[in-house]
C-alpha cells in the first residue's frame, strides 16, 4: 500500500508514519512547555462556560495520554524555547498532527468501501464479503480510541498499579514514577479543589 491514500481533499498518511512524527514533536525543544499548556486550555474549564466548548477542537484524554505516553519513553527535554512564536508553532504542530492521526484511522474503511464497490460493480458482492467488512480489527480501531472512557476519576487511581503492573519497575527506576506517591499527589489535588468549590 502507498504511504499515502489520495482523496479529494488532501491525502491521508498512515498511521504509523503519523506517529513517527508525533514522536519526533514531543522530543522537540520546548515541546514539555507546549505540551503544559495545551493541557491547562483544554482541561481547566469554567462551569459556567460549558456551554460555549467545541470539544472537537480541544484534545481528548485519550490523546493527551497518548502524548505523554510518548513524552516519558525518553528524558524530557527542559530547555526553554528560543521565541514566545516556537511555542505556539509547537502548539499548532500538536494539534495539526493529532487531527491527522485521527483522520488515519479512516484509511482502512476507505480502502475497503472502494474494494467492495468494485465487487460490486462486478457482481462479485457476497453476503460473506458484507459480514467481513465489520470483521476487521482496523474498522473499528477509530470508535474505540476516541470513545468514552467509561470510568469515574477515582477508577484511574484505584486500578493504576493493577494496569501498569508490568511498567511499575521501569517506570520507579528510569522516570522515579512511584504510585504510590502519584495517588497520594492526585488525591491531595482533588481534595484541596473539592474543599475549596464548597467554600467558594
Amino acid at each position: 500500500m502507498n504511504e499515502k491514500i489520495e482523496n479529494e481533499e488532501a491525502p491521508l498518511r498512515k498511521t504509523e508514519l503519523v506517529i513517527r512524527d508525533i514522536k519526533k514533536l514531543v522530543n522537540t525543544k520546548g515541546f514539555i512547555y507546549a505540551f503544559c499548556m495545551i493541557l491547562f486550555e483544554d482541561f481547566h474549564v469554567f462551569i459556567e462556560e460549558l456551554h460555549e466548548l467545541n470539544y472537537q477542537e480541544r484534545l481528548s484524554i485519550k490523546e493527551a495520554s497518548l502524548l505523554l505516553g510518548f513524552l516519558i519513553q525518553n528524558d524530557i527535554d527542559f530547555s526553554i524555547p528560543d521565541t514566545p512564536q516556537d511555542l505556539i508553532i509547537l502548539k499548532q504542530k500538536t494539534y495539526s498532527l493529532m487531527q491527522e492521526h485521527h483522520d488515519s484511522f479512516m484509511i482502512p474503511f476507505f480502502e475497503k468501501l472502494k474494494t467492495d464497490m468494485e465487487k460490486k460493480h462486478k457482481k462479485e458482492m457476497l453476503i460473506s464479503d458484507q459480514k467481513e467488512f465489520f470483521g476487521k480489527g482496523g474498522m473499528f480501531t477509530e470508535s474505540i480510541f476516541y470513545s468514552g472512557t467509561g470510568v469515574y476519576d477515582f477508577q484511574y487511581l484505584e486500578f493504576l498499579e493493577k494496569k501498569y503492573k508490568y511498567d511499575k519497575k521501569w517506570l520507579i527506576e528510569n522516570r522515579e514514577f512511584d504510585f504510590a506517591e502519584i495517588i497520594k499527589i492526585s488525591s491531595d489535588i482533588k481534595n484541596i479543589l473539592q474543599k475549596n468549590s464548597i467554600t467558594a
